[in-house]
């Protein structure tokens, strides 16, 4: 059961992104598609109580965290309400007794992830703290996404390190400034009404007069009367020689290695589905000026851009008219894509949104945390397991790019196991490609491995089969003739 909390007399309208996330909502009600999850290890010693009152101070000082939307009339548009105190915080499991701790704890933290956060009233956030040993526990936060993003993670992080220090040592916690987040909603329904939003507005309707291609033909569970289809996550760890590759590549081609990993993808589906004309999904950080990055809660949301590639063409081609088209979706994307689909009626079409594939790069920009004498890790993601799009890959950049990690998880309602598997080795693969330095048309890329090229033309063509003596034709038929005079 989640925690009860009781209501304060407050009321607060909803942001754009915020909007968005609950119109989302609306067709997963019970699925654990908007939970986003954390995990940090923390080595040394922590006392539990702290760590809960910790959270407890972190809890009454952010208000975005105490936020949970509601419908307070039938059929008007949600809005939310403030939360006391949440008695509840923080739920323990001490794993120090079972046999294979750390196999129970990896159980654990991701049926954690996988956990469906409602939006019925309570509180938006869940927080937990595994036991292991004596010395080493894992801190597993997750939220709905209606009230936070990765940047906002960091954020609460930070602050709980900076109170449980605090209180370990016998002081009250000193916090850097944090603006509320109805700053953020008061700033949006300024510009809802601004000429900037209606420019934004004609530029997507104008983008989207036409819809692109799609190389997905699954019908999405939830428009067919089915639950949301469940994920395989596919893992690509990128080696440090690769890293320094594609960050020569990406200063001589005048982009970003961001830029690369997009683009990498964009040749993926183009090449094996045969689309050309592609949308992707692209999430924005939307944090502009120094007091949105210190606030507590969802700014980002997510812009579509829309790419022609050209097979007979270079990489240089390609990322000219990518960087095109991220620059046009930056500029116009405060409008936002949930009021496009509408508008465009995709539903209706069979679709639930513009793109079968989200892209999202993600910098890691802060390393161990200090818990009094303890030590939080980097945290590491944990993915909910539904399908939110056919095709989502997550690339995260840690410290400065001396760790990428990129995560490919396809929705088992449009791939196979197998597929998911051969996708992810191509991938793999084109990333190779530009690594040492892309040369070529985009039809030319090779997308099967040296490895596997290496199998196909020596090990296949060495193989020896002895087929018996060697006997004429005629000669053969006389031979099953005789075997088997009667057929």
């Amino acid at each position: 059961m989640p925690p009860i909390c009781q209501v304060r007399n407050a009321i607060y309208s909803l942001s754009m992104p915020q909007r968005e996330i609950w119109r989302e909502h609306q067709l997963y009600p019970d699925s654990a598609v908007h939970t986003i999850s954390a995990r940090s290890f923390i080595t040394g010693p922590l006392d539990h109580i702290l760590f809960e009152r910790a959270l407890a101070s972190i809890w009454e000082r952010h208000l975005a965290l105490r936020l949970t939307p509601l419908i307070l009339e039938t059929g008007n548009e949600p809005t939310q309400i403030e939360l006391a105190h949440n008695e509840s915080l923080l739920t323990l499991h001490d794993l120090t007794q079972e046999r294979d701790r750390y196999g129970a704890a990896e159980r654990l933290c991701l049926a954690l992830g996988q956990r469906v956060i409602p939006l019925k009233g309570g509180p938006t956030c869940r927080f937990d703290l595994i036991r292991i040993e004596a010395d080493c526990h894992i801190w597993v936060m997750s939220y709905h996404h209606i009230n936070m993003d990765a940047w906002a993670n960091g954020i609460l992080m930070r602050d709980t390190a900076v109170a449980y220090s605090a209180y370990l040592r016998g002081e009250t916690p000193e916090f850097n400034e944090a603006p509320p987040f109805t700053e953020a909603v008061e700033a949006d329904l300024v510009l809802e009404s601004s000429t900037r939003y209606k420019k934004s507005h004609d530029y997507w309707t104008q983008l989207y007069r036409t819809l692109p291609e799609r190389f997905v033909e699954a019908v999405p569970g939830v428009l067919s009367g089915r639950s949301p289809a469940a994920t395989t996550l596919h893992r690509i760890d990128v080696d440090s020689s690769m890293i320094v590759a594609l960050q020569r590549v990406a200063r001589r081609l005048n982009t970003t290695s961001a830029r690369l990993f997009i683009a990498a993808a964009l040749i993926l589906f183009h090449r094996l589905r045969d689309v050309s004309d592609l949308s992707f999904g692209m999430p924005v950080l939307n944090r502009k000026g120094a007091r949105a990055k210190k606030t507590f809660g969802l700014f980002s949301l997510t812009t579509a851009p829309r790419v022609c590639i050209d097979s007979e063409a270079g990489i240089e081609t390609l990322l000219a008219r990518l960087d095109r088209a991220i620059r046009d979706a930056m500029r116009h994307h405060i409008y936002p894509l949930s009021c496009l689909h509408r508008e465009l009626a995709l539903t209706s079409t069979g679709v639930l949104q513009l793109f079968d594939l989200n892209i999202s790069y993600e910098q890691v920009a802060f390393g161990e945390l200090p818990f009094g004498v303890a030590t939080a890790g980097v945290p590491q993601v944990l993915l909910n397991g539904v399908e939110r799009t056919p095709v989502e890959i997550f690339v995260r950049e840690y410290g400065d790019a001396e760790r990428v990690e990129v995560d490919l998880d396809f929705s088992l309602g449009a791939f196979t196991q197998e597929e998911a598997g051969e996708l992810t080795r191509h991938y793999e693969t084109i990333l190779h490609w530009l690594s040492k330095g892309g040369e070529g048309r985009l039809s030319m890329i090779p997308l099967i491995s040296e490895k596997e090229r290496a199998w196909l033309l020596d090990g296949v063509n060495e193989r020896v089969c002895d087929y018996g003596e060697f006997i004429p034709v005629h000669r053969y038929f006389e031979v099953l003739a005789e075997r088997e005079p009667l057929r």
